[in-house]
């Protein structure tokens, strides 16, 4: 049995309603920017003008290393699209969504390199017409404070049937699929995708340094603190120049490894097709999955080192069906514990 959050609360009675439009919307921008994203990178850049927020990704706030095509910065982008989305429809306001709106070429290419580099937005989020908030959208919001990464063991409690349709109701809202791994054949190829996945990525010295850089050397701000993957405090102290080694620890990804064995639920989340419009589109179904689970009383965590490794990617989507793209892989079940809060930046707003 899982356990459902409380009756969702109120508008928010701090929300500017009688501010200019653009102060409402960076007021808003603080529920975004309370979304998830890779190694806690805060990849994102807003423009506040015209009455519309601009989002585009911040080419400063790069993974070189573990995501060396910007798949998950594009994502976690999305992510933020979405808990703003939901921010706006809360106060009773429809947004309105354009997608790569100051594209000045049919060059789809050029284009999209433009967008990955910050210099082109990934979408203009507008005020509509007002609207009475749903059930459905008072819940997702009331979970946007309390959704953690949750690191730890699950309970041992099985998910209901229904949970999970409505998961993957979620993920189709937003164009992508949550398919459910239920077959212990295709858990146990997934579990040693995790494995070989580990041991590519832990012998590159990049990655080792990387990893570091954003785990012991997490600010208040920023970053992965060792204590909220359940580090002590002398492995967190000692993940820099222990990282710089191979073949010594703390490995990061132990924990997550040994756990999926005995994770309730595994999930792969998908998209048809592999380009910034659908990681884009990918990032909004993950955020919107994991709102619901938290509802849910479920917590969630990521084991994505296979599909970070393209080979390896590879043989994830093999796992899937109709050889849907892989951007994704999910540990599911009911939290024991609510994790501590990963730092949060100021809103980044560019200056244009």
């Amino acid at each position: 049995m899982t356990h459902r959050s409380p009756t969702p609360s109120a508008p928010h009675p701090s929300f500017p309603r009688q501010a200019p439009v653009d102060e409402q919307l960076t007021f808003l921008l603080g529920y975004a920017v309370m979304a998830p994203s890779g190694h806690n990178t805060q990849p994102w850049q807003f423009s506040v003008h015209d009455s519309s927020v601009w989002l585009y990704v911040d080419p400063a706030r790069t993974l070189p290393a573990l995501d060396p095509g910007g798949r998950e910065r594009i994502m976690s982008c999305g992510a933020a699209l979405f808990h703003f989305r939901i921010a706006m429809r809360h106060v009773g306001v429809t947004p309105e969504v354009h997608w790569f709106p100051d594209r000045e070429t049919e060059d789809a290419v050029a284009h999209m390199h433009d967008v990955e580099q910050g210099r082109k937005a990934l979408a203009r989020i507008s005020m509509g017409e007002r609207m009475e908030p749903t059930l459905t959208d008072e819940t997702l919001f009331s979970a946007i404070q309390r959704r953690r990464t949750h690191r730890e063991a699950f309970e041992d409690e099985t998910v209901p049937t229904s949970d999970l349709n409505r998961l993957q109701d979620a993920a189709a809202t937003e164009g992508a699929t949550l398919e459910i791994l239920s077959d212990a054949e295709q858990c146990s190829r997934l579990l040693d995708l995790v494995v070989r996945a580990n041991e590519d990525m832990l012998a590159d010295a990049d990655v080792r340094r990387e990893l570091a850089e954003w785990t012991a050397s997490a600010s208040d701000d920023a970053g992965v603190a060792g204590s909220t993957r359940g580090w002590s405090r002398w492995q967190t102290l000692s993940a820099g120049w222990l990282q710089a080694l191979p073949g010594l620890g703390p490995d990061p990804w132990q924990r997550e490894t040994a756990a999926i064995r005995n994770a309730p639920v595994l999930a792969v989340l998908t998209t048809t097709e592999d380009d910034v419009a659908a990681w884009l589109r990918a990032g909004q179904a993950l955020d919107h999955v994991l709102l619901r689970a938290t509802s849910y009383g479920l917590g969630a965590s990521f084991l994505n080192q296979p599909v970070k490794v393209p080979r390896l990617r590879q043989e994830v989507r093999s796992l899937c069906r109709d050889d849907a793209w892989p951007q994704i892989v999910l540990r599911m079940g009911v939290a024991t514990t609510q994790e501590p809060k990963s730092g949060r930046r100021p809103i980044p707003i560019r200056k244009d």
